[in-house]
């Protein structure tokens, strides 16, 4: 429960970063902790609905 809420607010921030400051995909997996780029890209479309990269170009 504790984790999936982290998670969740990890994705949003990723999500913040990705829309509102234009950072890469890959900058935004780095920050937010992950080492693994395709794990990070499967998590944020499990939380978000889609993958990263489609998500920054989404109005």
């Amino acid at each position: 429960m504790c984790f999936d809420y982290y998670q969740s607010m990890r994705m949003q921030e990723a999500a913040r970063l990705l829309k509102k400051e234009r950072m890469s995909v890959s900058e935004v997996g780095y920050q937010m902790g992950f080492t693994n780029l395709g794990h990070f890209s499967k998590v944020f479309e499990q939380y978000m609905g889609m993958k990263p990269k489609k998500w920054s170009v989404t109005v």
